[in-house]
């Protein structure tokens, strides 16, 4: 299928929601993978790095214009973006037997949700990076930045909060290019379900989530079994396929964020079972907002954090109130502490959520020309691709979860 530059060039209509649900039809009987209802509406397939949404207000902005002038918006823009991941993620959700999949709509070169909020320092790594960075952390105001966080990074996050709770598996499709720095190649497809710093420390970095989070439970996104199901269904099909290679989940990335933010929520939920006089505690709530707020945009809880664990003197006022906010802390504190087997009964559940991290090769699905710019789409290796994916995921759903009691 040959492609115009036109038909992949960027556009600036920019209407909400930008976590979008895009309705699929689902595939006929018999084509699609055989799993029953109460399953397939718990399965959340998204892809947050196929934007194509540059807003207008940004391309009218004085720096905008100057990157756009010289090349370097659509240089950015053709780099960044997750090219075929929306086409595979279709396919994928169709192949289930779902009715839609998710997809953020803001170009990656804007926002990428999939990092802690800011504006990234000039020369950092893509492991480490904020997420607005260059080029147009380096035009845009501060105004322009706050707004690009409120507006977009905010609703983003909100609406997957919302679409994940209670789910039992998000794969998440991605693409990368198919080479390293070194130019040595990468494989056609990466699973990726570890941290990065735990990966490296057999720990999260201190301070990054509260630290009431359990560093074990940033040990895998998914269940390994679900992984390896996975991996080996892709392998048979003659796709090869590695594991957190040639990276893993940065610190600030979704997955990572939605580990400490689906444990508090559980926490939460049993906790307010037993001590129902918290629900409605102006205390309780502020914890629980505190606890929750792994995207670090809840600028109140900040300060409650900052007087628990850096023992910071209170604001004029509100003493109080964060006194009464430290009770409440200690008061789940030592609930969880002497009740160890909920990490670990929750950490094995069958009803834990799975996030699954798909990388597919760029140029599998893609040809591009000698600019980088896409220009042809391989329809059935991506038909392909995600038959094999939604194979796996049902072989697990089917044969090797156990169901809860």
């Amino acid at each position: 299928m040959n492609i115009s530059r036109t038909s992949v060039d960027y556009i600036s209509d920019c209407e909400p929601p930008y976590y979008r649900r895009v309705p699929v039809e689902p595939a006929p009987v018999g084509a699609a993978a055989d799993l029953p209802e109460h399953l397939r509406r718990r399965i959340v397939v998204d892809v947050v790095h196929d934007g194509n949404v540059i807003p207008a207000h940004l391309l009218a902005s004085e720096g905008v214009r100057r990157i756009e002038h010289d090349g370097r918006l659509w240089g950015a823009y053709v780099k960044e973006r997750d090219w075929g991941a929306g086409e595979v993620a279709a396919s994928l959700a169709a192949a289930l037997g779902l009715d839609c999949y998710y997809h953020v709509t803001i170009a990656r070169v804007v926002m990428d949700v999939n990092r802690f909020p800011g504006v990234s320092p000039p020369h950092r790594g893509p492991m480490v990076r904020r997420a607005i960075s260059d080029p147009l952390a380096r035009v845009l105001t501060r105004d322009e930045a706050r707004s690009v966080l409120n507006n977009y990074f905010d609703d983003v996050s909100d609406a997957l909060e919302h679409v994940i709770e209670g789910s039992l598996m998000r794969v998440a499709i991605h693409t990368y290019d198919a080479h390293n720095e070194t130019q040595t190649k990468r494989p056609e497809m990466s699973i990726v379900t570890a941290s990065d710093s735990y990966q490296k420390l057999s720990r999260l970095p201190y301070g990054l989530y509260d630290p009431l989070f359990p560093d074990i439970l940033a040990e895998c996104s998914t269940k390994h079994i679900l992984r390896d199901r996975v991996a080996h269904t892709l392998q048979r099909a003659g796709i090869n396929v590695t594991h957190n290679y040639p990276y893993a989940f940065p610190d600030g990335s979704l997955e990572v964020r939605a580990m400490p933010w689906l444990f508090f929520t559980a926490l939460r939920r049993r906790f307010e079972v037993d001590f129902p006089d918290t629900r409605d505690d102006t205390a309780y709530n502020l914890v629980w907002r505190m606890l929750l707020n792994t995207n670090q945009r809840v600028a109140e809880t900040q300060v409650l954090s900052s007087y628990l664990h850096r023992f910071s003197p209170p604001p004029v006022g509100k003493a109080d109130e964060l006194a009464a906010a430290q009770l409440a802390y200690e008061r789940i504190t030592n609930y969880l502490g002497q009740r160890p087997e909920l990490v670990e009964q929750y950490r094995r559940s069958p009803e834990r959520t799975s996030s699954l991290g798909v990388e597919v090769r760029k140029d599998l699905l893609w040809r591009f020309d000698e600019n980088g710019t896409p220009r042809s789409f391989d329809v059935e290796t991506a038909a392909l691709i995600s038959r094999t994916l939604a194979e796996g995921v049902a072989l697990y759903l089917r044969d090797d979860r156990v169901e809860s009691s």
